[in-house]
């Protein structure tokens, strides 16, 4: 009876106000029996947020309701129809089993996935993708991507799949699908051991292409692609600097930025050793060894001297779960593909070096570094 007078009190207490003040009250109301009459009068008014919340009540049975599914689809409906991105998704995950309560039709799911990937969910986003992957794949790739950029270890592997076979006439992407099955690995889960397989399958593919187009223009482009391989969540589409605190990001931000400074004046190095060396074919121009010694010096410098470190404090306990681009504090930027780009660039340096009699040493004392390099 003292539960009935105090309920009554406060619906009574309730009538004057809004519905986001109704919204409030549920929230900090002490039991379920406070809660839901309270819920219920704001979603009347029409305020999504509590449609959502009743729709999730009713889907699960919480608050003292009972399970009803047909209760949980009507109010989750209401609030997609005022554009609530959870809700819109939970009305597609509640009819999945029910054809016809959203329509009936595949255009109706995509209408309401629609919706709530435009606005960043990253679920929704995964199964829009699913369903365009047949006939609009690049579309597909890039909602597989803006999950992945959330965390969603599946959209990862799934992109990461489609650019590593070029499936559905999207060009393969090599270094971009590396890096989306690292970030599924790293993930965790049941989806980690298919990523793990799925790469070492890839890498070898990645090295005879890197090998196969050892371009300036073409090693330049892999090398800045692979941003964020070396661990952790990324905020960009192909990897990236992300995730963890606000210092955090900060750090790693600028340690890329030193790591691709570092890494492009190699670069240029190498582009003037190969013009000067064009004009004049010989291990005896002293111009074009000189700019390969400064290339040489700018890789070994990104490799092995803190080109590519983070700074110290900078650790991965700041990125914020999932690892991050650092793995210790003090750690590196670089990740395989990187590690191997520049093992590749001194390998070929220090063999064009041991063609002329006075670089040997140098040459060998390079091929020793790099054999003791893991």
């Amino acid at each position: 009876m003292k539960l009935t007078l105090c309920l009554a009190a406060i619906v009574s207490a309730a009538a004057d106000l809004t519905a986001a003040e109704l919204f409030e009250a549920a929230r900090s109301a002490g039991s379920p029996a406070e809660t839901i009459p309270l819920l219920e009068r704001a979603a009347e008014q029409g305020l999504a947020q509590a449609q959502a919340m009743l729709g999730l009540a009713h889907a699960q049975g919480h608050g003292g309701l009972s399970a009803n599914a047909a209760e949980a689809i009507r109010w989750f409906r209401m609030a997609a129809l005022q554009g609530d991105a959870d809700s819109a998704y939970n009305l597609v995950a509640m009819c999945e089993a029910r054809p016809g309560c959203i329509g009936g039709r595949r255009s109706d799911t995509r209408r309401w996935l629609g919706l709530a990937a435009t606005q960043g969910h990253a679920p929704a986003c995964f199964e829009l993708g699913n369903l365009l992957l047949d006939e609009d794949a690049s579309q597909a790739v890039s909602l597989f991507r803006r999950a992945a950029d959330s965390g969603h270890p599946a959209a990862s592997f799934n992109a990461g799949h489609v650019l590593a076979l070029g499936r559905h006439g999207v060009e393969p992407d090599l270094t971009s699908a590396l890096l989306l099955f690292s970030r599924a690995e790293w993930a965790g889960g049941k989806v980690a051991d298919d990523a793990r397989a799925a790469l070492e399958r890839l890498w070898p593919r990645w090295v005879a292409a890197a090998d196969g187009d050892p371009s300036v223009e073409e090693t330049g482009r892999r090398f800045e692609a692979a941003a964020g391989e070396g661990g952790g969540s990324s905020g960009s589409t192909g990897g990236g600097v992300g995730g963890g605190d606000a210092a955090w990001r900060e750090a790693a931000r600028a340690a890329e930025a030193r790591c691709l400074a570092s890494w492009q004046e190699g670069m240029a190095a190498w582009s003037r050793f190969e013009r000067l060396y064009a004009e004049h074919a010989s291990y005896e121009n002293a111009a074009a060894l000189a700019a390969l010694r400064n290339a040489m010096a700018a890789f070994e410098y990104t490799l092995l001297g803190g080109g590519c470190a983070m700074a110290e404090g900078a650790d991965a306990a700041s990125a914020g779960g999932g690892g991050g681009l650092a793995d210790e504090e003090g750690g590196t930027l670089l990740g395989p593909m990187r590690t191997y780009l520049l093992l590749s660039k001194l390998a070929e340096g220090s063999l064009a070096l041991a063609r002329h009699d006075a670089e040997l040493r140098p040459a060998a004392e390079w091929h020793e570094a790099l054999a003791r390099h893991p």
